[in-house]
């Protein structure tokens, strides 16, 4: 392995003479560096990709007589493509780097104040509302249009870092043609709202909410053992089991993902047995969801011959709903991801749901680390994949068993969900 490295650095250098120091020649040794330091000798195809690509680049800044990062990017998006592993791909730095001010006003936005907004037209749009939050417990609701906040117009806001409701704010607000005014109390919410599955009942159906599977314990760090998301959600369906509620909406929008125990562990209280084959970084193994326990097996798990998978993660006090695709809706949009995206699917792909939104993000057979290659791009590599019980890769995303986009002022998704129990 080290000396396969050396090798293909050296050769690397060596091509680039010609134009030594060239942003193309920079970028691609980076490339190449760390994809062999990855990739290692796992992937026979790579050598010879790398040296056939490598030349390519040379070939394309002899015809330009120059070497610019663009030069080696076309020949990288060839290589990866050829390569074919599903999320390792090159990408503008920008697309994953989230600036500081801007991650904290979407901080503030989404867990202080419990609410998505869109700007367009030059108007502020409520997008979304989580349950138990202060913009819930204010009365705010998706489509309404924020006119002003404490008495001055939001027209010219461009930024959400500029939006400013800490404390009490009296907003004036446009909801179908007629104007409101809001008391929004930002101090005024439930508990570790942004990361329980939260839901409300109207008339026959539920709707619960599950903004995350990420969770956090009272210290800040990350629980591994246990599993706040999940165990709400098993506790929320025996409540409503208990007040004889059958029909069932899941709201997995802006679910951005999390850990997968948790994910898995929810998916248990709708589907009886779920077997997942992994590879992380080419090392196989397996997880198994049954009855609220995630079991885990790989190659270290294996005792004189003897297949003995372990417990990881389980919830306390397991339920189980009988769910269809008739009594059962899944809402997910763009921003549904990752572990989001892999509950849903479980559900789709086991019939136990409709799944009515848009096309997910599309991180739901991988897990992904992302590494800066230059202060412009950035390489994203595979870390796991998630195969079914056939060894087939997931799709990259989940495609809507009915596909309906929101408009501006209407939340056309919960209406299709809503009519599927009440046509």
């Amino acid at each position: 392995m080290f000396w396969l490295l050396i090798v293909v650095l050296w050769s690397a250098t060596s091509q680039a003479q010609r134009y030594p120091g060239s942003n193309a020649a920079r970028l691609f040794n980076t490339f190449q560096a760390m994809m062999v330091s990855y990739y290692g000798e796992q992937k026979d195809l790579l050598p010879d990709l790398l040296s056939r690509y490598r030349d390519q680049v040379e070939n394309a800044c002899e015809e330009e007589q120059k070497c610019q990062s663009r030069d080696a990017e076309a020949q990288i998006r060839n290589l990866l493509k050829e390569l074919g592993d599903a999320h390792t791909d090159l990408s503008s730095i920008r697309n994953f780097v989230v600036y500081e001010p801007q991650e904290q006003a979407q901080y503030a936005l989404e867990n202080e104040l419990g609410v998505y907004l869109k700007r367009e037209a030059g108007h502020w749009y409520v997008q979304f509302v989580m349950y138990g939050s202060s913009a819930d417990r204010s009365g705010l609701q998706p489509g309404d249009q924020l006119l002003s906040a404490g008495g001055k117009s939001l027209a010219e806001v461009q930024s959400e870092s500029d939006l400013n409701f800490k404390g009490r704010t009296a907003l004036l607000v446009q909801r179908q043609g007629k104007e409101l005014q809001i008391h929004l109390n930002n101090n005024d919410y439930q508990d570790d709202y942004w990361q329980r599955a939260m839901y409300k009942v109207e008339g026959d159906v539920a709707i619960i909410q599950i903004p995350t599977f990420y969770a956090e314990n009272r210290g800040g760090r990350t629980s591994l053992v246990q599993l706040p998301i999940s165990e709400s959600l098993h506790r929320a369906l025996r409540e409503l089991q208990t007040k004889g509620i059958q029909k069932l909406v899941l709201d997995l929008r802006y679910n951005s993902g999390g850990l997968v125990d948790e994910c898995a562990a929810s998916s248990s209280a709708f589907v009886k047995q779920i077997k997942v084959y992994q590879d992380a970084k080419f090392t196989a193994g397996y997880m198994r969801v049954e009855n609220g326990k995630v079991f885990t097996l790989d190659r270290s798990k294996v005792v004189s011959g003897l297949v003995i998978p372990m417990v990881r993660a389980s919830v306390n006090t397991p339920s189980f709903w009988e769910a269809t695709s008739n009594n059962v809706a899944v809402l997910v949009n763009h921003e549904t991801a990752s572990c989001g995206e892999w509950f849903a699917y479980q559900l789709q792909r086991n019939g136990k749901a409709t799944v009515i939104g848009v096309p997910t993000y599309g991180l739901l057979n991988t897990s992904t680390q992302t590494y800066g290659l230059t202060n412009r791009y950035a390489l994203q590599v595979t870390m796991i994949r998630s195969l079914d019980e056939n060894f087939q890769l997931y799709p990259r995303n989940i495609t809507p068993d009915q596909v309906v986009e929101n408009t501006l002022t209407e939340d056309l998704q919960m209406k299709a969900a809503l009519a599927l129990f009440n046509p």
